[in-house]
């Protein structure tokens, strides 16, 4: 049996900056290598998991740690998932409705026209991908 904290290792992590870029990554420690520290003290971003677990950004010795909190916000992460959606134009908001297909959606590619694999960043109405050295 799996340890939550193992399980929450796993899940996909939707971050937020504002309402019309999104990004979504694997995993949490794919989100932690991503993320720079400044950004991060800059509440530059929110960050749930694919449940709707509301995840705690800090920076500890200039790395950035995200850690999965008790509080769980569903309803706020489906509400942020549709604005997404709408300022996307490509996808149908009710997508939002359930937060594990939609990002299993976004990493098969079929969320957009343009899919290498690696963290996705999702801009108003286009798709970027992001290299694995972090760079767009």
């Amino acid at each position: 049996m799996k340890k939550a904290d193992e399980v929450a290792q796993q899940m996909a992590v939707y971050a937020f900056e504002g309402p019309s870029v999104l990004y979504v990554h694997s995993s949490l420690t794919a989100a932690e290598d991503y993320f720079e520290a400044i950004d991060v003290e800059n509440d530059e971003y929110v960050f749930f998991g694919q449940d709707g677990t509301v995840i705690q950004p800090s920076v500890q010795s200039g790395q950035v740690v995200l850690t999965p909190t008790d509080e769980q916000r569903v309803s706020e992460l489906r509400q942020r998932l549709r604005t997404y959606l709408n300022y996307n134009g490509e996808l149908d908001p009710e997508l939002a409705d359930d937060t594990v297909s939609l990002a299993q959606l976004f990493w098969s590619g079929r969320g957009s026209s343009t899919s290498r694999g690696g963290p996705l960043a999702f801009h108003a109405s286009s798709l970027a991908v992001v290299p694995d050295d972090g760079c767009l």
